[in-house]
């Protein structure tokens, strides 16, 4: 999905933001379509940098697992409720 090709208008930089976040996204929760193609036609409207994407590819692609990591970071549940 990440290798689709660029979107050269806002109307397809909306369009692929879904097709992506329909594969990419938790089916724990709702996706806000309505936002995330808002979201991405602004973005595309700010800067469209092909020559940047393809560059933040290559930085996903060489770095390394990063998965072992979170499992020892030790932080509040954000979806409990604090106390005191």
């Amino acid at each position: 999905m990440l290798f689709l090709p660029q979107p050269t208008h806002q109307e397809a930089a909306a369009e692929r933001a879904l097709r992506v976040y329909r594969v990419i996204g938790s089916p724990g929760y709702a996706l806000d379509e309505r936002r995330v193609a808002d979201v991405a036609r602004r973005s595309f409207a700010r800067g469209n940098n092909p020559a940047g994407v393809a560059r933040q590819y290559a930085a996903i692609v060489v770095s390394p697992d990063r998965s072992p990591g979170p499992a020892h970071v030790d932080s509040p549940d954000p979806c409990r409720p604090r106390r005191g």
